[in-house]
């Protein structure tokens, strides 16, 4: 992802940023430090809630969509909905729908 970002939000424990996408398709890319979560399991459990929440999003037009988790708190399912039903609906403001 070159340049800045078209959007950026923070919700929960996320920070999410997109921007129009060259690859013609909707991409998820996860930032998970390791001294945000030190344990493999935490790190792991939140990419793996991130990914099955964007699966879930099948109405995202194209874009590049980064997710950086930067707070230590544990990342649910809920937080994670939400996080890309905002991305949606701002999306959807922006076209006027």
């Amino acid at each position: 992802m070159l340049g800045a970002p078209l959007l950026r939000f923070r919700r929960g424990p996320c920070v999410l940023m997109a921007r129009a996408s060259e690859a013609g398709e909707v991409r998820l890319g996860l930032i998970v430090a390791k001294r945000v979560l030190r344990r493999a399991v935490d790190r792991n459990r939140a990419k793996r809630v991130l990914r099955e929440s964007f699966r879930r999003r099948a109405d995202l037009p194209p874009l590049d969509v980064v997710v950086r988790v930067v707070s230590g708190a544990p990342l649910q399912m809920g937080q994670a909905d939400h996080l890309f039903a905002t991305l949606a609906s701002i999306l959807a403001k922006r076209r006027g729908c």
